[in-house]
């Protein structure tokens, strides 16, 4: 029969350690690997999303410029149209110029046939992005009509 004094309950070392500390060599090159393909994925996603966002901006700024030449251009009076036409042409802002680099801005005016006169106005912007091709142009267009003396003389009383 054995001694009662002499069982050991796993108070003393044994030779398999019930507890690990640290990692080992495997799980540390595993856990470097792991990350180095995680970023290798991840970097040109972020890199793609960064190139479509200035994209998107740039055409929502060359829009919006656009949109303020067209009010302008379509609410003048018709005999303006030629003078402020050149006026837009001629001053591009530098705050787009640097954002649209070497922006191309066109404006045509054609004259609209019809019941009451007028002028389709349609405007044109494009520029170069980081590669140095042209980008797709950007078009709105918009029209002036004048108004006919018939028209204006029954609006008085």
């Amino acid at each position: 029969m054995t001694d009662p004094l002499s069982i050991s309950y796993g108070l003393g070392r044994s030779r398999c350690p019930t507890s690990r500390q640290g990692f080992t060599l495997v799980e540390l090159s595993l856990a470097v690997t792991l990350a180095a393909v995680f970023c290798a994925i991840v970097a040109p996603i972020l890199v793609g999303i960064a190139q479509q966002r200035r994209t998107i901006m740039q055409e929502q700024l060359a829009l919006a410029h656009m949109a303020g030449i067209l009010e302008d251009l379509t609410c003048c009076p018709p005999d303006q149209i030629d003078a402020r036409i050149a006026a837009h042409l001629e001053g591009f802002p530098e705050s787009l110029q640097r954002l649209l680099p070497e922006a191309l801005l066109e404006i045509v005016k054609t004259t609209e046939a019809g019941e009451i006169p007028g002028y389709r106005i349609a405007c044109q912007i494009r520029w170069r992005d980081r590669h140095g091709q042209w980008t797709r142009p950007l078009c709105l267009a918009g029209w002036n009509h004048q108004s006919s003396p018939s028209a204006s003389a029954e609006d008085q009383p």
